[in-house]
């Protein structure tokens, strides 16, 4: 009988360290479009270039039926008097996981982050990142872009993830860690990117396949009751 009652107790105990850690995924190819996939509208048709000047790329969607910018999300900023972009949603500018992309071309300048993603976010967890960025010019003629990765928690300053990076033509780069929160404690989250492709750099910017996940740190209560099992494992092994 007591042994029972010893595999019950490290059985619970066990089903609670779980709970209490149990992570949650906040963006991905599925949750909150962060793989650009989710159709701008009905038949992904509506606009061409509605980023910029450009008149190439007719392919790029980044408007809704009535005409507004709207890439399902997201909040897009373009920021330069030339370039365009949008989402591709044809072969040739392929994605990296297979569907859809942001692409920007012509020297174009655009920042980008999501929308507000709730989220209990306590200090010490551990957000798990993951952002694909990347250069597609397919004449090889050397251009590059620069482009940045940030993460911000209700709202606030920028917390850098990925610096200042300058790519020639080499496709994607699959970027990605895990960043311990130490704030106070966070209700929202938000994964933003700027790409640059203004002047001489003059690339074909890529983003795509972004993730958010949450895992928390556990409960003290939580590791006193993993502590206690152990003693208990222990205490049986001396019996």
């Amino acid at each position: 009988m007591t042994r029972f009652f010893t595999t019950a107790s490290l059985l619970a105990a066990s089903f609670v360290v779980a709970q209490a850690s149990a992570s949650t995924v906040l963006l991905d190819a599925t949750t909150n479009n962060g793989s650009f996939d989710t159709p701008v509208d009905a038949l992904n048709t509506t606009g061409t270039e509605v980023f910029g000047t450009g008149t190439g790329g007719g392919t790029r969607a980044a408007t809704n039926n009535d005409g507004l910018v709207e890439i399902p999300g997201w909040d897009f900023t373009f920021s330069s008097s030339t370039g365009f972009g949008g989402i591709n949603y044809n072969s040739s500018t392929p994605s990296f996981d297979g569907l859809q992309s942001f692409v920007i071309n012509d020297g174009g300048i655009v920042s980008a982050i999501t929308d507000s993603i709730a989220a209990t976010i306590n200090t010490g967890d551990t957000i798990r990142w993951r952002a694909v960025m990347g250069n597609n010019q397919p004449d090889g003629n050397g251009q590059e872009l620069a482009y940045n990765v940030g993460l911000y928690f209700d709202g606030g300053s920028e917390n850098r993830v990925v610096d200042t990076v300058f790519t020639n033509d080499q496709g994607y780069i699959e970027y990605g860690d895990d960043f311990v929160y130490t704030g106070p404690g966070a209700s929202s989250i938000q994964i933003g990117f700027v790409i640059n492709a203004d002047g001489s750099l003059g690339g074909q910017g890529q983003a795509d396949a972004f993730y958010l996940e949450v895992i928390p740190v556990p409960e003290p209560s939580s590791l006193a009751l993993l502590g206690l099992g152990g003693l208990m494992i222990a205490r049986r092994r001396r019996g």
